[in-house]
């Protein structure tokens, strides 16, 4: 289960990797997460902190970001497929206009600003100090290396230190797994440091929380057989690929059956009568499908290409997926387990679930199969027959 601390937080510096690894979604499209670790910090009275180096970083990250990408690919493939939607009768003019219209890149960094709308702005430190570090090779400057990359986290650094020595009451939580900056904080009395979104979320609901860990495993264990069925429902629903191969048609799926839920969840968000949690589902998986053969295809190092090219049948029983999970239970805080019941459940990677079978059979496809099994198609019957 998670960790209860009792440390005491006042303000808050998040490293924008931390915020790169939660795929920057400050909306909420695919995860809850940033916007429940806001949420949270919120709550608590905390004070975010914030550089303008930081400001600039994090309009990087949104552009890098899946989702940006996401959206772009779907606007790119509506605008490729016109022609092909308005034939099946499928263009809905309207729709795809407030798409195409839609700015995911303004929306998110729009989110960011009005989380940190109250945020305390850290001021610029002596760049004499900054030099100082840089050619005595100390934290976040390393011995060797790039060294000079290392000048914008110096300068958000020195600066928080800054901030720390001026408020001396201050207990600064830093969310970074760059290890120049825990390097730059291993010596800073008031400064707790963390790797993720998702630690900082654990250290934070654990202060003074509403619910200890025992009353948020019970909830857990009073709502499981609900949790259990609604990851079944969804794990049903769901598109599944290969995770070590490269599939030539889509996986025809025999069976799914989700093994479990981990109670090694995450609270993303704690009242007196809901918690939403993040959970990995494991779920096997049993089906068959063509993949392409790279050990028995040939390749031209000349023309950098296969001038041969061979196919395979694979099929698994035991194939395993984790797939992450947000849970929104409610419960009467008199009777928890009890009362416990799910009020939503999402998986969060849909669409991507890539399936692990260490264990499947591997069967060439002869050149006369391969062309039986086109011809089939055609004839709108099954591959395999």
């Amino acid at each position: 289960m998670w960790m209860l601390v009792d440390e005491r937080i006042t303000t808050i510096l998040v490293d924008t990797c931390a915020f790169r690894d939660a795929n920057s979604d400050f909306i909420g499209i695919s995860s809850m997460l940033l916007p429940s670790f806001f949420s949270v910090i919120k709550e608590k009275n905390m004070l975010l902190l914030t550089h303008p180096i930081l400001e600039k970083e994090i309009e990087k990250h949104i552009e890098d970001s899946g989702i940006y990408k996401d959206y772009q690919s779907l606007v790119s493939l509506i605008n490729k497929c016109k022609d092909v939607l308005r034939y099946a009768n499928c263009y809905d003019e309207e729709l795809f206009s407030k798409i195409a219209d839609y700015n995911i890149k303004k929306q998110t960094i729009r989110a960011y600003k009005k989380y940190y709308k109250n945020a305390a702005k850290l001021d610029y430190p002596n760049p004499e100090l900054i030099f100082e570090l840089y050619f005595s090779s100390r934290p976040p400057f390393a011995p060797t290396g790039k060294k000079k990359s290392e000048f914008p986290d110096a300068f958000v650094i020195e600066a928080t230190k800054k901030y720390i020595k001026e408020h001396s009451n201050d207990v600064l939580l830093v969310v970074s797994k760059d290890n120049d900056w825990v390097k730059s904080f291993a010596e800073v009395n008031s400064v707790i440091m963390c790797e993720s979104i998702v630690e900082a979320i654990k250290k934070i609901n654990n202060i003074e929380s509403i619910l200890n860990e025992d009353m948020l495993t019970e909830i857990f264990r009073g709502a499981y057989a609900e949790i259990i069925s609604e990851a079944q429902g969804c794990a049903e629903l769901e598109n599944y690929y290969l995770d070590d191969y490269e599939l030539y048609e889509e996986l025809e799926i025999d069976s799914v059956e989700v093994v479990n839920v981990e109670d090694s969840f995450v609270p993303l968000k704690i009242s007196r009568d809901m918690i939403l949690i993040k959970a990995v589902a494991n779920v096997r998986v049993a089906g068959c499908g063509e993949i392409f053969d790279e050990d028995r295809s040939v390749w031209d190092n000349e023309d950098k290409e296969y001038f041969i090219i061979e196919y395979s049948d694979i099929d698994f029983d035991d194939g395993e997926a984790q797939i992450e999970c947000e849970i929104r239970i409610k419960f009467d805080f008199d009777n928890l387990e009890k009362t416990a019941r799910v009020d939503s459940f999402k998986f969060n990677n849909r669409g991507y679930i890539y399936v692990s079978c260490a264990n499947a059979e591997i069967s060439p496809i002869d050149e006369d199969e391969m062309a039986l099994r086109c011809l089939r198609e055609d004839r709108g019957y099954s591959r395999r027959g």
